[in-house]
């Protein structure tokens, strides 16, 4: 079934100048000792606080069921490779943050070499334009990804013209 969302998005990152600490920005800290104990959970969390973006509105930014979020958040599910992309595209992070995420699941960010190369150079158009451009939505990259033949990451779908 596909959902439209017609909400505004997580807004970009336009009031960052100057040197940024990657620690900071990666890990919420400098301290080595909470770096090595991060998860993928406390992560997502950090994340969608800093982005003052709760469960239900990242639901309605990525399609992802609100039940599916909060255990991504709790660390309690299996996560899903096209799920994490969507959150990554919907809360608008870095590049740094989202290989953050792939790199604890031992997973390899979407690469247009390979298998499913069209799939993959879609996807990760997205994911390398979300932080510098509102147009990067996961409902348009749903969209794009079907436009080509390939399966979308969620269900959601921008609005159709004239609704």
């Amino acid at each position: 079934m596909k959902t439209t969302y017609n909400d505004p998005q997580v807004k970009l990152n336009t009031n960052r100048r100057g040197k940024t600490d990657y620690d900071i920005v990666v890990y919420g800290t400098r301290s080595l000792r909470k770096q090595l104990e991060d998860t993928v959970a406390a992560a997502i969390r950090r994340y969608m606080e800093e982005k003052e973006v709760g469960t239900r509105k990242l639901s309605r930014l990525t399609g992802i069921p609100k039940g599916t979020i909060s255990r991504y958040r709790n660390g309690t599910a299996k996560y899903d490779p096209d799920y994490l992309c969507a959150i990554c595209i919907a809360l608008r992070l870095q590049t740094c943050r989202q290989r953050h995420l792939f790199r604890m699941l031992n997973w390899k960010m979407p690469d247009e070499r390979g298998r499913k190369r069209n799939r993959a150079y879609i996807i990760r158009e997205f994911l390398d334009g979300c932080f510098y451009d509102e147009s990067y939505t996961v409902a348009l990259c749903n969209q794009r990804l079907v436009d080509a033949g390939e399966v979308s990451l969620t269900p959601l779908f921008p609005p159709k013209e004239g609704k």
